[in-house]
């Protein structure tokens, strides 16, 4: 879809045929925090609030990727309210559990090139329908995130462009059916959605060049 057009989201439809690649973005000058001597390439942010039932499934989805790589998804890193996994795909791409960390999230939306958010979205849609646009279309207002979790993805592509950076960003999210407070408990249809959109995020990044998961590897920032 063209950048900048007003759609609202279209289904995924379940996978993607071979992907589609992104056009490679800059990254500009801007630097974020933290330790690392190399910026990741590319980033998988989950993102949602776990404790308010379908509203948890991008984290869910994340922490399905970490589980692959053998990776303890439960472990947090001190000094960051979100966990993160460094090299935990391959050396250049970073796994994060977002949960509804808002700001916190910035450094990735700056210092990545590509950024994959899973997120759960209401478009009215039948509970578990997956949707798949990018960071400028209308329809990504719709997202949970973006009404519910204080700062969403439209106010951390917007602030990261701020800084001159200019993230590539792709979102599959998620009709949601029930939001109300159940911690890490997802309705069956959106339950059901988990798998499909992991093997999604898979095609994203096998069309990015990312390489195969690295088991055991350790949080970090």
């Amino acid at each position: 879809m063209a950048r900048g057009t007003n759609h609202t989201p279209q289904p995924a439809g379940g996978t993607l045929t071979g992907g589609q690649s992104l056009a490679a973005g800059d990254a500009g000058a801007a630097r974020g925090e933290g330790t690392q001597t190399v910026a990741p390439r590319v980033a998988v942010i989950g993102i949602g609030n776990t404790l308010m039932g379908d509203d948890g499934f991008g984290p869910a989805v994340v922490r399905r990727l970490m589980e692959e790589c053998g990776a303890d998804a439960g472990e947090r890193a001190s000094s960051a309210p979100q966990t993160v996994l460094v090299g935990a795909w391959a050396p250049d791409v970073q796994l994060v559990v977002g949960e509804v960390a808002g700001m916190a999230l910035l450094p990735w939306f700056r210092r990545c090139r590509h950024v994959v958010v899973v997120d759960a979205i209401d478009a009215g849609a039948e509970p578990g329908a997956i949707f798949r646009f990018d960071a400028d279309e209308a329809g990504i207002a719709q997202l949970r995130s973006a009404s519910l979790h204080g700062l969403g993805v439209p106010h951390l592509v917007a602030n990261a462009r701020l800084t001159g950076a200019s993230p590539q960003v792709v979102v599959l999210a998620v009709q949601v059916q029930d939001v109300r407070p159940r911690p890490d408990a997802l309705s069956p249809e959106v339950a059901a959605a988990v798998e499909p959109v992991r093997l999604l995020v898979l095609e994203e990044l096998r069309s990015l060049g990312a390489g195969t998961p690295q088991p055991g590897a350790a949080p970090g920032q």
